[in-house]
């Protein structure tokens, strides 16, 4: 049995306090476990896993854009819940034993997926099917450069022996490699932000400085942020 069954079970089976039924003072009473055993004689065990089948898209389906995923599921109970996985990615939930889910396949890389539906009956018993497709959506070309700019320190700035350098990087896709570089020396490269070097100025000289950055995606384009002059006391 289910727990939930087993809770109905007892809760039926329990000698009565107070009120009739349940009440606030006394909930469903006094269990009583020699009631509730004879009772479960009664009971017909379900044994049987939900049945799955998926009518759209069929197996070796080539699939573009938005694509339906539809089909049913039926039990000799009842279904309690419906998933949806593309491979093992848990996407969409669902209740009723007629499922549709929506999937954008432009979310998943060209190539073969295997898109599988599990079905939950009230004993918690799980059926699924599954189905292998392939996405072939058009390919566009990463052409935009990150957007990079340098926080801090501000242009114009006088700096001490030590100080903190902060930019940010942006990209309409991922932001692959970031590097800083003072007076056209490179001093820092990182691939993940918070993008921070700690300059020690102590041994440059006095005077102008120039702070520069770029930022590189995964397409290789590369974005240059406006240069930073700072001045050592």
């Amino acid at each position: 049995m289910s727990n939930s069954a087993l809770v109905s079970l007892l809760e039926s089976n329990s000698d009565d306090l107070g009120a009739a039924g349940y009440d606030q003072y006394y909930g469903w009473g006094r269990v009583n476990a020699y009631k509730a055993v004879l009772a479960v004689k009664n009971v017909t065990l379900d044994t049987t896993p939900p049945t799955v089948s998926i009518a759209s898209p069929l197996s070796s389906a080539v699939l573009t854009g938005i694509t339906n995923i539809q089909g049913t599921a039926t039990d000799n109970v009842g279904v309690t819940k419906v998933e949806f996985y593309v491979d093992t990615q848990l996407l969409a939930t669902g209740s009723s034993g007629s499922f549709l889910f929506i999937w954008e396949t432009t979310t998943a890389a060209n190539g073969s997926h295997t898109l599988t539906v599990k079905a939950y009956d009230v004993a918690n018993h799980v059926g699924q099917t599954a189905v292998t497709v392939s996405v072939n959506n058009p390919v566009v070309a990463d052409t935009t450069p990150p957007a990079v700019s340098i926080k801090s320190p501000a242009n114009g700035a006088t700096v001490s022996a030590s100080t903190k350098i902060n930019v940010s990087a942006t990209d309409n896709v991922a932001v692959a490699q970031v590097c800083i570089y003072l007076d056209s020396v490179k001093v820092y490269t990182g691939s993940a932000a918070p993008y921070t070097y700690n300059s020690n100025t102590k041994r440059a000289a006095s005077g102008a400085h120039v702070i520069t950055a770029n930022a590189w995606d995964r397409a290789g384009n590369m974005g240059s942020a406006q240069a930073v002059t700072v001045y050592k006391k």
